[in-house]
């Protein structure tokens, strides 16, 4: 496996899952967080005193108020398994943090999967354009009727794991130092006509790896087992021309991250309400990472990843393409996954955006070849 240096251009969060619950699992002192580390809280506040502590927490009490009494020069650090500033101007109103993926040794981390995921995305869409095929409805759907990917999926890639081309790419995992993090408010972008702003209505507290942080990842393309699964007609038959060395990997890469961009900004600049400063900062953003496309050498490509990146960016967007799917094949793909569309039929698809509240987006990262 060859070493690949990964940079955060944005926050990025992938989830463990977890809700963590204020003043129950999280507290909040002089503009930081801190995640509640009980075995710290029992040196505090002493094991005959866990009844209280229990009780606070039925009640709804607030915890800290209690520490500092205990210890009026308490640092969050003193309680706290990880601690990270803190980026949130209403962060009186949220009640919950959403937990960043970490290891058993306190290191925030992207799994090689999220990555693989994030270019395999890239790699079918590349795929679907070679492929030149216009997508029939009964093609698209399973044996109970409903709309499926199924089809598709194996067209690409294979009938199943085994026969799966993408095997052959292995990606480990990327491990940040436990001060990378930060909690940030993440928040939509909501289309509504002349009404469109960034909606705090479903504000979420996130706890994410910061941008302008590195790391490195190891990765192996191994086209020489690949071949040999052909020749034993095991697996696809050709390999595609891209994916016959990292630097033709990765230039494939950053040209449809690149063109995901290109894509969203001018959808959203032919808009009739493009001038509205909210719109203009969420264009100005997708410039800014489009930049970073421009500069990449044959050697590094831009992606994106992990919560928030949205749905044109997780799936490739491919459903929007008429060349593989016709509109009246489309609406009833749409119909299935937004509930109620008819109530949206003259807004965007999809017709939200996650950023924070600054207008910064998520989920970008940079990969770079090392050697």
């Amino acid at each position: 496996m060859i070493p690949v240096k990964l940079k955060t251009l944005t926050p990025v969060h992938i989830g463990s899952g977890r809700e963590l619950s204020r003043d129950v699992e999280f507290l909040h002192l002089k503009n930081r967080i801190g995640v509640i580390d009980e075995k710290k809280i029992l040196q505090l506040i002493g094991e005959e005193n866990v009844g209280l502590w229990v009780s606070m927490i039925e009640k709804g009490e607030p915890l800290l108020g209690y520490l500092q009494k205990r210890n009026p020069a308490l640092k969050l650090s003193q309680v706290s398994s990880r601690t990270m500033p803190l980026y949130a101007t209403n962060f009186n109103r949220v009640k919950t943090l959403k937990e960043q993926l970490i290891d058993g040794m306190g290191h925030p981390l992207i799994p090689g999967s999220s990555i693989k995921g994030a270019i395999r995305t890239a790699i079918l869409n590349i795929l679907l354009k070679e492929l030149n095929h216009n997508w029939k409805e009964h093609e698209l759907k399973n044996t109970k009727g409903k709309f499926s990917d199924k089809n598709i999926l194996s067209r690409i890639f294979g009938n199943d794991p085994n026969h799966d081309f993408m095997r052959f790419l292995k990606i480990g995992d990327a491990l940040f130092e436990p001060q990378s993090l930060l909690a940030m408010s993440v928040l939509s972008m909501n289309y509504l006509f002349d009404r469109t702003k960034r909606d705090e209505k479903f504000l979420l507290l996130t706890e994410a790896i910061a941008a302008e942080e590195e790391t490195s990842i190891r990765l192996k393309l191994d086209v020489d087992h690949w071949k040999k699964n052909i020749e034993a007609n095991e697996i696809r038959q050709s390999i595609p021309e891209f994916m016959h060395d990292y630097e033709s990997l990765f230039q494939a890469i950053n040209s449809f991250t690149e063109l995901l961009i290109k894509t969203e900004i001018n959808k959203w600049e032919s808009d009739k309400f493009s001038h509205k400063e909210v719109i203009q900062d969420y264009i100005q953003d997708l410039k800014r990472i489009l930049n970073n496309c421009y500069e990449c050498s044959q050697k590094e490509t831009v992606l994106r990843l992990g919560h928030g990146s949205g749905w044109i960016f997780m799936t490739g967007g491919w459903i929007n393409n008429e060349d593989f799917i016709s509109q009246n094949v489309k609406d009833p793909i749409i119909n299935q996954t937004r509930p109620g569309n008819n109530r949206y039929a003259d807004y965007f698809f999809p017709k939200t955006r996650r950023m924070d509240e600054d207008g910064e987006l998520m989920g970008f990262v940079k990969l770079s070849l090392e050697n």
